[in-house]
């Protein structure tokens, strides 16, 4: 049997992988370590394409990686997830490198203008409570119109509204567009929150997705 492995390597870097096998036991924990090591395995045989992989990822083509999972007989959102939190490292020094050369730039689309992800998340920043969207797969931050869609460009205030949770209407909100039925969670941050913390905000306010998607609205593709 194969030796378990390391979850910190010399360099104290995490090992995503050995990580999640020695994740406490509970319910289904037995399946988690299976399936991420069927990953490794595929990985190591060169099962996976990584070259094809990774682009598709970034882009957030969803159906590639299914596609791809179900081929080669892989849990498909942990492929996912795995390929994700790879990309990061190195979506985040180059972001770290690009924003300052965008900082005065006029960037207003819904996508990311480092790694071109969606937007994970809205932020009302500052005492002007300004709206910025930020990247979760890099961390980028940049200003966008409070009246506009980032999915479709719809600026028509008619249909264009917002959510809000119950008791929570200073600390979050929905944005809402009725042409594309698309959303946006936005939460106010007086300052940027930190790049290692969008993804803890992204779960934090999973009410806001329920909220949304009960409603008929989802996170669409970007026009």
């Amino acid at each position: 049997a194969p030796k378990p492995r390391a979850p910190w390597s010399r360099s104290h870097v995490p090992d995503a992988l050995a990580l999640y096998e020695s994740a406490p036991s509970g319910d289904g924990a037995m399946l988690r370590a299976a399936a991420v090591r069927q990953i490794r395995l595929a990985l190591e045989a060169d099962r996976v394409d990584m070259s094809a992989l990774l682009p598709r990822v970034t882009a957030g083509d969803r159906a590639f990686v299914t596609m791809l999972a179900r081929e080669s007989k892989l849990d498909e959102g942990l492929l996912w997830t795995l390929a994700q939190n790879s990309l990061k490292p190195g979506l985040r020094a180059w972001q770290r490198e690009l924003s300052t050369l965008a900082a005065n730039g006029n960037w207003q689309r819904g996508y990311c203008f480092v790694c071109g992800a969606a937007a994970t998340l809205g932020e009302l920043q500052g005492n002007d409570q300004e709206k910025h969207l930020r990247c979760g797969a890099c961390g980028a931050d940049w200003r966008f119109p409070r009246l506009q869609c980032l999915y479709c460009g719809n600026t028509d205030p008619k249909t264009l509204g917002y959510l809000y949770p119950e008791k929570l209407r200073e600390q979050m909100r929905i944005d809402i567009c009725d042409h594309c039925h698309g959303y946006l969670k936005v939460i106010s941050a007086f300052s940027p929150s930190p790049v290692e913390s969008l993804a803890v905000q992204d779960l934090a306010t999973l009410q806001l997705d329920y909220i949304a998607q009960e409603r008929g609205y989802a996170r669409v593709a970007i026009t």
